[in-house]
């Protein structure tokens, strides 16, 4: 029941929170001072700064004028957080590298790299210094000690995301609003159909898990709205990362392999004689999703959408591979010589392209065992919680957002460091277990 209470507590302050930045005029100001004011009064936590940075970027403004400029004072969450510590006994950025030891050297390539191999050393090692501050932002404000703390960050999100479902739920009644970008990919309270897809899909995966391990009316609601909304965003990189997600962690997690499919087999045989009898609208409609920009054909659609940043992309892999162009260098090499290119849109297509391209082959494999190391995949294998971050990092194969500055790369990151932290409570709980049997 207390759980209940504090999810419905949270619910009430992120509705709170998304509607002042979508109708009043410098309501981010308004909200950096009054979380500022409650975080010194313990009166929130650590995640809520994090939350609050991440929906400064994600929710649209309506209120038009310079409020949209107004986003960056996010940034100052970030110096609150490090500068005041509140609920976080026995926390230290010790624990991170201690546990992970390939972080710190990922971190020393990065630097070695901007110095030797970037067009652009000053843009380089600027957006490094932005990256890591970043970095232990996310890691410094998910982190938890204990199942109490656990339950806690574990209902923030939750609370998030459903004040975000509901309030687009209401503004699918108005277009103006809810297909504000394009007119055709829905983008309810957020600020892009794209961003609003990748940001639902891991908590699609996450509430379709945990309806699988254990029926639950909301559980199936949240599964089923997500869905309809990942498909009315047209986001195929979205729709794709929480069919990937799921089918690894049921690789890698037997137990949750055997249980969806004893349970899904009834649902599969249901919806393979669905899918027959409505064979041709279900194949209209799904290449309709992957033709989203009606060419006629779902590979030049994507080749319209990403095919000029992949050209450039390419282009630089083929001239460097061992080593990239530089850590966060634009691709027009051209224009990286003489530009910062910090606050500016980055785009790359996808994290994968993006990685191999500016760090070359080499620095792509060590990112890729870092990453790997603080999912902490062999202790974690069994948690849901693995989901989240999985999805995430998958949603970054169609835009290149986990170095970004700003709200989704941070999210991302937080969903990697939940992991890492759950990974060292079942790590101290296991630690225990085993102590008690040596007793006895």
């Amino acid at each position: 029941m207390m759980e209940l209470k504090i999810l419905k507590e949270d619910i009430i302050k992120w509705l709170t929170v998304i509607l002042i930045l979508l109708l009043i005029p410098y309501g981010s100001i308004f909200l950096v001072v009054i979380f500022t004011f409650l975080f010194f009064r313990k009166k929130i936590y650590n995640i809520d700064l994090l939350l609050l940075y991440f929906l400064l970027f994600f929710t649209q403004n309506l209120v038009g004028g310079g409020e949209a400029g107004l986003k960056n004072i996010r940034f100052l969450l970030i110096f609150i957080s490090f500068f005041l510590t509140v609920g976080q006994r026995g926390f230290s950025y010790k624990s991170l590298f201690r546990k992970n030891s390939f972080v710190p050297f990922l971190f020393i390539f990065l630097l070695l790299h901007s110095i030797i191999f970037s067009y652009n050393i000053a843009n380089s090692i600027v957006e490094l210094l932005s990256f890591l501050l970043l970095f232990l932002f996310a890691f410094k404000n998910t982190y938890f000690e204990n199942v109490q703390q656990r339950v806690r960050i574990i209902n923030d999100i939750e609370a998030m995301y459903i004040a975000i479902l509901l309030l687009s739920i209401i503004t699918i009644a108005i277009p103006s609003i809810s297909y504000a970008k394009n007119g055709t990919g829905f983008q309810g309270v957020g600020n892009h159909p794209n961003t609003f897809g990748v940001v639902v899909a891991p908590f699609c995966g996450w509430a379709l898990i945990k309806l699988v391990q254990r029926f639950s009316l909301k559980d199936l609601i949240l599964s089923v709205l997500c869905l309809v909304f990942l498909y009315l965003t047209q986001s195929r990189t979205a729709l794709l990362s929480v069919f990937l997600g799921i089918i690894t962690l049921m690789i890698i997690n037997k137990k949750l392999r055997v249980l969806i499919s004893r349970k899904t087999l009834v649902l599969i045989i249901l919806s393979a004689a669905f899918i027959i009898l409505n064979l041709n609208s279900i194949t209209t409609s799904m290449f309709n999703f992957l033709d989203k920009s009606k060419t006629g054909s779902v590979e030049e659609s994507v080749l319209l959408s990403r095919g000029s940043i992949i050209d450039k992309q390419t282009f630089n892999i083929d001239k460097n591979p061992l080593f990239g162009i530089g850590f966060k260098t634009p691709s027009d090499l051209i224009v990286s010589e003489n530009v910062f290119s910090l606050g500016k849109p980055y785009e790359k297509g996808n994290t994968l392209l993006a990685a191999v391209e500016e760090l070359g082959i080499i620095g792509f494999i060590i990112l890729f065992i870092a990453i790997v190391l603080l999912l902490k995949l062999r202790i974690n294998r069994r948690s849901s919680l693995l989901i989240l971050p999985l999805i995430g990092l998958f949603t970054t194969m169609g835009e290149a957002t986990l170095f970004s500055i700003g709200g989704i790369g941070v999210l991302i990151w937080a969903f990697v460091f939940l992991s890492f932290h759950n990974g060292i409570l079942l790590e101290k709980k296991g630690k225990v277990k085993k102590t008690k049997k040596r007793h006895y």
